[in-house]
C-alpha cells in the first residue's frame, strides 16, 4: 500500500481565510449602508470645513507675531490646519522675527 501525500480535501486554514473574507464583506455591505443612510438624513459625513473668517483672523494674528500654537488656542483651529491654509493660499509665515515679515511662496516649484 502507498500513502497518498496529496489530500482534496481543504485544509482548516483554507477555511477559516474563506470565512474571514466573508465576515469581512458583510462589514463592508453594513458601513456601506450605514454611510447611505447618513447622507439621507442630511448628516455631513467628514472634516468640518474652515471657515475664510477664521482664516483671515489666523493671518492678522500672525503678522501681530503670534506663533502658531497661540492662534490656535485663540481661534479653535489646529496649528496644521492653519499652516497648511496658509502654504495653500501662496503665503506662508514662517519663523517670526521683530520685523513680521511675511514670505510669499514661489507658485512655480
Amino acid at each position: 500500500m502507498s500513502i497518498i501525500k496529496s489530500d482534496p480535501s481543504p485544509s482548516f486554514s483554507q477555511i477559516i481565510g474563506a470565512v474571514a473574507e466573508f465576515e469581512k464583506d458583510i462589514i463592508r455591505e453594513r458601513v456601506r449602508a450605514g454611510l447611505e443612510n447618513a447622507r439621507q438624513k442630511g448628516k455631513r459625513l467628514g472634516r468640518p470645513k474652515v471657515n475664510n473668517d477664521i482664516l483671515e483672523k489666523a493671518m492678522i494674528l500672525r503678522k501681530q507675531g503670534l506663533s502658531f500654537r497661540r492662534i490656535e488656542r485663540q481661534l479653535g483651529v489646529g496649528e496644521g490646519t492653519i499652516r497648511k491654509r496658509l502654504k495653500k493660499l501662496g503665503i506662508y509665515y514662517g519663523k517670526m522675527d521683530r520685523s513680521s515679515q511675511c514670505y510669499y511662496l514661489n507658485k512655480s516649484r
